[in-house]
């Protein structure tokens, strides 16, 4: 089972529990430049056809703690975004299945406090089973395609 926590009570979310179809969104760390402008800005543009297509709720996760999570949601305005954000920190279970970005090619030598982020990643569950799933090759870029996903929801 892999748990994420909530950043607004850090309840926990057992992705494998989750009924109906979850879009989880990895992204490596709040405040960066590709999560801020482009990742989480490119899902909410599309949200409305996201949610259309048949995905139930948008989780979007990130290796820091709930507080900065939390602290980057409310910079950004998006408390009201109705995306859930929640943290991997700590146990960091997602990051297990997902990687870090030191597993990227030519990232090897991160030092570790960046080359153990999250990679940036898009995860389709449906009653807690992986159905679609895209883990950018460079966390530096943001290239999901909605078509592409809805096409498999």
């Amino acid at each position: 089972m892999t748990t994420i926590y909530a950043v607004t009570d850090k309840s926990p979310i057992i992705l494998e529990e989750l009924p109906g179809t979850t879009l989880v969104v990895s992204i490596p760390a709040a405040f960066s430049s590709t999560c801020t402008n482009e990742c989480v800005p490119g899902i909410l543009k599309h949200q409305k056809d996201i949610l259309a297509g048949g995905v139930d709720r948008i989780i979007v996760v990130c290796t820091d703690g709930p507080h900065a999570v939390k602290a980057w949601v409310k910079a950004q305005n998006w408390e009201d975004s109705g995306f859930i954000f929640a943290s991997d920190f700590g146990e960091f279970q997602y990051r297990e299945r997902i990687g870090k970005l030191s597993d990227e090619e030519g990232k090897t030598a991160l030092p570790q406090v960046s080359g153990n982020q999250l990679r940036r990643s898009y995860t389709v569950y449906r009653d807690g089973s992986i159905v679609w799933q895209l883990i950018e090759p460079d966390a530096g870029k943001y290239t999901f395609d909605v078509e592409e996903m809805l096409a498999v929801v």
